[in-house]
């Protein structure tokens, strides 16, 4: 089990943030552990001035960077949950990603960020009142279009040249999240790692099904849209 280590927060916020980590680390992993990683030490550090947080690659050690000035935990728990699935599916080992699929470790980055801010509001804590607005602020976004067949056509193209979470990812994470049960979604994830790269999109997500078994799942909610 790795040691999950925060670094370059101020000592007034990193309590806090202690706190928020060790719910975030529970609510993705409890279930289904780690994948072998780089590394005993998860290294989370505070970098304010990345323009984005980022799940490193190159590195010879597990680092997450995190944009989050001050002392926003709540922030600070969305931006960890979604690297933490790129490190949950060791999206290292694929980047850079050229089969235009990388919308859908974005997407499902996007709803390992809902599930955490989702677990942390449902579960008594100092963090609850706070996760509770969050989470209601998430869900008030991007569900203004249902999400089926003539959604995909319309945005295919677009999906598969998406390179980091964007509107359409936060859409489809939604839906994914309203959809498919919250540990298959996290599983599922996982199973990114042990899958070959380089196919299209039917012969993935067919590949996918089969070696995530039956059930409703995240595959299978994608395949029925194209």
């Amino acid at each position: 089990m790795p040691t999950f280590r925060l670094g370059n927060f101020n000592a007034h916020s990193q309590p806090q943030h202690e706190t928020a980590m060790t719910a975030v680390v529970r609510s993705l992993f409890g279930t289904i552990g780690y994948p072998p990683l780089k590394s005993d030490v998860v290294h989370i550090v505070n970098s304010p001035a990345v323009q984005v947080p980022m799940y490193c690659t190159g590195t010879p050690e597990e680092i997450i960077l995190i944009a989050s000035p001050g002392n926003f935990p709540w922030q600070f728990s969305y931006q960890l949950a979604h690297e933490l699935s790129h490190m949950s599916a060791r999206a290292d080992l694929r980047f850079p990603r050229r089969d235009g699929l990388h919308w859908i470790e974005e997407t499902l980055a996007e709803t390992h960020s809902l599930i955490a801010m989702r677990r942390m509001a449902e579960n008594p804590g100092p963090l609850q009142t706070g996760a509770i607005t969050y989470d209601n602020e998430l869900h008030r976004r991007h569900r203004d279009l249902p999400i089926n067949k003539d959604w995909y056509a319309a945005n295919a193209d677009q999906l598969r040249t998406m390179e980091s979470l964007s509107d359409l990812g936060q859409a489809l994470a939604r839906f994914l999240f309203d959809h498919v049960p919250h540990d298959r979604i996290l599983a599922d994830n996982r199973l990114l790692y042990e899958l070959d790269i380089g196919t299209e999109l039917s012969g993935f997500l067919a590949s996918w099904i089969e070696s995530g078994g039956d059930g409703p799942s995240v595959p299978s909610a994608l395949a029925a849209l194209i």
